[in-house]
């Protein structure tokens, strides 16, 4: 793995929230927030309500892009990342337990879903990266300074 993809991978790691942006042919784009998520090699898998309007067909879809962006960075090191792939769902079996077993170790919310007896209410969801998207602020405002 790059050295590149291992900072990218470590950046999202970071992160706290993510957007997910859902695109389909002829049709407006979809968003929502993202709050619990994680990367598992390569593969960005996270967790949403099954009865989201704003993505309640996430199914049609094939195509998504995650937007990583960490809340507590200073303004001289700003950066953000963009995770374009492949979306399916993870149905249950072993894939979805070991993803879920890693998220209730990470994510409070989580553990609340299932003390709550509401876990039924979400679906997991994986993202397949195609294109991955660095994008240093900083490095941009320099290059618009040696053109000025």
């Amino acid at each position: 793995m790059s050295e590149i993809l291992n900072d990218a991978i470590k950046y999202v790691e970071k992160a706290k929230n993510a957007l997910l942006f859902i695109m389909k042919k002829n049709s407006k784009t979809k968003k929502t927030n993202i709050n619990a998520f994680l990367v598992n090699e390569t593969n960005i898998y996270f967790i949403v309500n099954k009865y989201n309007t704003d993505i309640c067909k996430i199914k049609d879809y094939s195509k998504a892009g995650l937007y990583f962006e960490n809340d507590l960075q200073s303004c001289d090191i700003f950066k953000n990342i963009t995770v374009i792939g492949e979306l399916s769902e993870i149905l249950l079996g072993k894939e979805f337990y070991n993803i879920l077993k890693i998220m209730i170790n990470r994510h409070d919310i989580v553990r609340r879903y299932i003390k709550n007896g509401l876990l039924e209410e979400y679906s997991i969801y994986k993202l397949k990266p195609e294109f991955i998207r660095l994008t240093d602020y900083i490095e941009t405002l320099e290059e618009i300074k040696k053109i000025i």
